[in-house]
């Protein structure tokens, strides 16, 4: 399969979709919580460990990180603008930036609340909400962009999900420079 962690991503995505049936995308409802965020939200954050240990076997690093602290450790001394990414939901006009913590080397919360979801189900159950779950998903969206930046820049990584994008330059001057990126092209420090 190529690219399976994408397809993987495309799957989730479409079950994160499949509530915008119910629950609108708006601050409003950000703390809405369901079984299916429950589902989406264990899902996509599990799936960025995996994703993260990919990366980390294709920069050879010298021990394969464990914990998040460890994979900001080694995604900020590889991609030091990676905490910048922009995710955007055009449908409902928002632009997230999952990873915006790391620059204050901290979690993000939607990262600890999947964890207290996981180990802490009875009490904290209501994390399971739309902002975190979006989040994870936006979150896992901008990590396989950097697992595989060669093939977004080629216009290989396809389909394109049906949510989720990052600006998409209307000239491009090099393969490199179609998307806002950090740490690749010439726009990448936007």
């Amino acid at each position: 399969m190529i690219h399976p962690h994408w397809q993987y991503f495309l799957a989730l995505e479409a079950d994160f979709a499949q509530t915008t049936n119910y629950v609108e995308v708006v601050e409003d409802n950000f703390a809405t919580y369901s079984v299916a965020y429950v589902k989406i939200l264990l899902s996509s954050s599990s799936e960025i460990d995996v994703v993260f240990r990919v990366i980390a076997e294709q920069l050879a690093t010298e021990t394969a990180p464990e914990s998040i602290k460890e994979h900001r450790d080694m995604m900020l001394r590889h991609y030091p603008k990676f905490h910048r990414v922009k995710v955007e939901v055009p449908r409902y006009g928002l632009t997230l930036r999952p990873w915006a913590s790391w620059e204050m080397e901290e979690s993000p919360s939607w990262w600890k609340a999947y964890n207290r979801v996981k180990h802490h189900r009875n009490s904290d159950y209501p994390e399971a909400n739309l902002q975190n779950t979006l989040h994870s998903v936006a979150g896992l969206f901008a990590v396989l962009l950097y697992l595989y930046h060669d093939d977004l820049f080629s216009d290989a990584l396809t389909p394109w999900p049906t949510l989720l994008a990052i600006e998409r330059l209307d000239v491009a001057f090099s393969r490199e420079d179609r998307y806002r990126l950090p740490d690749f092209g010439r726009f990448g420090d936007a």
